[in-house]
């Protein structure tokens, strides 16, 4: 909280698949990654988070798809599964 209490007030992120670079970017990840469209989001949408910006405070993506996990990893973001591995 350190952190974030010395950067200001904390910024709701929107991250709109709406947005044309945003659907790129989800869009380039599906494909590489061979994930579906819902799954390359929510990395897009971790990577982009308000948080993100904090290394000791970065997000955490919790699943329990091996794919996703993978694909999210290789995008350098932290993540969680609940049901293979010990919490963080």
């Amino acid at each position: 909280m350190g952190y974030v209490r010395r950067s200001g007030p904390i910024e709701l992120v929107d991250v709109s698949i709406t947005d044309s670079a945003v659907f790129a970017e989800v869009e380039e990840i599906a494909r590489l990654y061979s994930l579906d469209v819902v799954d390359a989001y929510q990395i897009v949408s971790v990577q982009r988070d308000y948080f993100s910006r904090f290394p000791e405070a970065r997000p955490i993506l919790i699943t329990t798809d091996k794919g996703l996990a993978k694909a999210a990893r290789a995008k350098g973001l932290r993540v969680w599964n609940c049901m293979k591995e010990k919490a963080p």
